[in-house]
């Protein structure tokens, strides 16, 4: 079994309450922060909800780290994206690296 690590993070302002920067700057600034915890990650674009709201999101999920490594990028995306909140889960899944 392996643990399964997930950051959902936002693309709203939540001063306007809509998303200010278009969404591949969003993405850029993610991969950036990203790059400086994880070497392979999965990021999906997605559709949330927050307060009522509707915005694009993103989902990104991790294995093979720590939660504490984890939630530590989780906060510095929230401060780079000025998000109110992000969300960490964790979850233990099977799943298998296919290598050559």
């Amino acid at each position: 079994m392996a643990r399964e690590y997930t950051i959902n993070v936002g693309c709203n302002d939540p001063r306007v309450h809509r998303q200010i920067l278009p969404t591949f700057i969003i993405k850029r600034k993610i991969i950036k922060v990203l790059a400086k915890y994880f070497d392979g990650f999965t990021m999906v674009k997605a559709t949330g909800f927050y307060k009522g709201e509707k915005e694009n999101s993103f989902i990104l999920y991790f294995y093979d780290t720590t939660l504490e490594r984890v939630t530590d990028c989780a906060e510095e995306l929230r401060e780079e994206l000025k998000q109110e909140s992000v969300i960490v889960s964790t979850r233990i899944v099977k799943s298998a690296f296919i290598e050559k």
